[in-house]
């Protein structure tokens, strides 16, 4: 059975990469996305939930990563993805 979770600091780097694994981007832009995102709201970082199968594997990520958009001046921007 399948568990939808939230996801923790220790959680991080198991996230950062399956999404690297399962995306275009690349597994140091993911690092950046979760390190600016702690720097924000240091005491209460959120970075979304995530799905954890039945043989402990990661299975699914929703959350909302902020980062500098260059198309934005560099502003920072909150972008949601699964």
């Amino acid at each position: 059975m399948s568990t939808f979770l939230r996801v923790k600091n220790d959680d991080k780097q198991e996230i950062i990469s399956f999404l690297a694994k399962n995306d275009e981007i690349k597994k140091k832009e993911y690092e950046k996305f979760f390190k600016l995102q702690s720097l924000i709201s240091q005491k209460n970082s959120f970075y979304g939930w995530y799905i954890r199968d039945h043989e402990n594997k990661v299975r699914g990520f929703l959350g909302a990563l902020t980062h500098q958009s260059p198309h934005h001046k560099n502003r920072l921007i909150v972008n949601m993805t699964n």
